[in-house]
Order: C-alpha cells, then sequence, then structure tokens
C-alpha cells in the first residue's frame, strides 16, 4: 500500500493540471474562425456592422480579415443627421482662436469623410476629426457610404462596394426597359450645366422618350407617360474650387497724427454653392497679404513755450 502511494499522488496530480487549450481551429489559407458580428455603428437609417478573423501565418494570409454588412435600414423617426450630431459634440469647446461655436455640417469635396463643420453664425469651416462615424453618408442625397475614412460605394442592393444603380425605371440594376411600351421608353437625360464650376452643384436630370430599335430620342408622345419618371436633381461640379486669400476693410488708424497703424482680418477662403467660406490657411498656397499698416503720418499740433516778454511796472 505504501509503495503504490507516488502512483495515487501522480495521478492525483494529473487529474488536477488544466487540460491542454486546443490549438485554434484555421483553414487551409492560414486563416481562423470569424468573429460573431460586431455592433451596428448607426441606430437607423443604415449602418455598418464588421467581423474579423485571425490570420496565423507570419507571412500574412490571402484575402482580407475583416468583413462589413450593412445593418439598422429602418428609416430615422425623429433622429437627427448623423453628421450634424457629430460637428454638435464639439459645441462650445475652446477654439484654437480662443472662442466658442456651435458647429454645423459642411460638405468638403475634397475629404468628404471627414468630420468637416462650419460655425454657426460665422464663416469658419474647421475639419474637427479626421473621419466621421462609419456608416455615415459622405455627401447629401447620396448611398455612398464612410467606412475607416474613405468613400466606399453602396449600391441599390445595399452591398458595400457594390455599383449597381436604380435606373430611370425605379429598378434596382434594371436597364431602363421595363417602363417601355411597344418600341420606346424613358431614359434619363442631363439638360441643363451645372450650377457651378466646382465646389459642388446640381443639374436637372429628365427623363425622355427614346426608340428601342434605333436608340434615338423621340417625342414624348410615343411613351407612356403613365410611367414617365420624374425630373431629378443630380450632383455636378464636386471638384473643389481653388482656395485664396480674402481680406476685409481696413479698420481704424490707431492714431490721429504722428504715425499710427490699421488692421484687417486676412483669411483663407474657398467658394462651396456659391458661398465664400473660410477653410484652413493651409489650403491657401501663397503668401498672406499684410494685415498691418502704417498710417496718418501727419505731425500733431504741438504746444511750443516762446521767451518770457519784460513785464513793465507802474511805478506811482
Amino acid at each position: 500500500m505504501a509503495g503504490s502511494l507516488p502512483c495515487l499522488w501522480l495521478a492525483l496530480a494529473c487529474a488536477l493540471l488544466p487540460a491542454a487549450a486546443e490549438p485554434p481551429a484555421r483553414q487551409a489559407d492560414g486563416w481562423g474562425e470569424w468573429s460573431e458580428w460586431g455592433p451596428c455603428s448607426q441606430p437607423c437609417d443604415g449602418g455598418v456592422s464588421r467581423r474579423t478573423r485571425p490570420c496565423h501565418e507570419a507571412q500574412g494570409c490571402p484575402g482580407l480579415g475583416v468583413q462589413r454588412q450593412m445593418c439598422n435600414m429602418q428609416v430615422c423617426v425623429n433622429v437627427t443627421d448623423p453628421r450634424r450630431v457629430q460637428c454638435a459634440a464639439y459645441d462650445h469647446q475652446l477654439h484654437s482662436d480662443g472662442r466658442r461655436y456651435r458647429w454645423e455640417p459642411y460638405q468638403d469635396v475634397a475629404e468628404p469623410c471627414a468630420l468637416t463643420c462650419r460655425a454657426r453664425d460665422h464663416q469658419l469651416v474647421e475639419q474637427l476629426a479626421p473621419r466621421v462615424i462609419d456608416g455615415t453618408r459622405c455627401r447629401d442625397g447620396s448611398l455612398d457610404i464612410c467606412i475607416d475614412g474613405k468613400c466606399e460605394p453602396l449600391g441599390c442592393d445595399l452591398r458595400i462596394g457594390s455599383n449597381r444603380s436604380v435606373d430611370v425605371c425605379g429598378v434596382c440594376g434594371g436597364d431602363g426597359s421595363s417602363c417601355g411600351t411597344g418600341d420606346h421608353f424613358w431614359v434619363e437625360k442631363i439638360i441643363a450645366p451645372c450650377s457651378v464650376s466646382c465646389g459642388g452643384g446640381f443639374q436637372v436630370a429628365r427623363p425622355v422618350c427614346k426608340s428601342r430599335r434605333s436608340g434615338v430620342e423621340v417625342s414624348d408622345e410615343f411613351c407612356d407617360h403613365r410611367l414617365r419618371p420624374r425630373d431629378r436633381l443630380v450632383e455636378c461640379g464636386l471638384v473643389p474650387c481653388q482656395a485664396s486669400w480674402t481680406t476685409d476693410e481696413w479698420g481704424a488708424c490707431s492714431a490721429s497724427c504722428d504715425g499710427g497703424h490699421k488692421l484687417r482680418r486676412v483669411w483663407c477662403s474657398e467658394t462651396a454653392n456659391n458661398t465664400l467660406v473660410q477653410v484652413p490657411k493651409s489650403r491657401c498656397s501663397q503668401d498672406p497679404p499684410t494685415s498691418r499698416e502704417p498710417c496718418n503720418f501727419v505731425a500733431c499740433p504741438k504746444w511750443y513755450q516762446g521767451p518770457w516778454s519784460v513785464a513793465l511796472v507802474m511805478l506811482r
């Protein structure tokens, strides 16, 4: 019995040792299992959920380790625009100029997925964050969404990276033929130039009737007016405008004579939607004009002391 004690203790010790962890499951290409889908980035109007998988190969694995999908596609009810909410998060914070502002969204054509905001009742435009929350629309009226600070296409099939669009008949991925009758159908045509040459504008797209056989535009009478789509505005002129220095009027001179100085505000600006707005100074490539200059060199009037005159004293 005594000789069997070491064997008994060894058996107990082995029983108490934790079981060896099983190696993580891996596929033939070195990838592990996908994680569960993460939370949605937006409560409604479309957000982005993601999942990841680990790579177990030191030299890397083929393909991507992240997948994304749309989520919470229900229409928002009484919910503020996500970009507006993100700008408002910076309200009343101390700005570099020593003032506090309330912020609203501003569409930066050059960087649509940066959080660029405009100070309310001011011309100041500032990039408050390098990227917006995933799922934020790249621009108003667009399906495209921002993911990791980049604008990604979102097709009408609600797949990220898809380029499928709604045709003139309202069919996702259609060719515009479903709303035609017989040999004629409606097709969308741009009928007016862009409202601006840069900075973002709009132009009108209007359905016209075309012959299915020849492809030639014909009178609207040949198409079914009950199937005619509505006119719509199309974004255009999305090239950023060239920023330049803008100067305000000179202020009053600090002195009325003997030389003073006067000041004026100099700021970097660009035109967006036919509105002049202030942008960061780094957007202006040339040196700024002077904001201070001398003025009123005329000599000021002075009192001069002359010699004393001789006083006459009358003696009695």
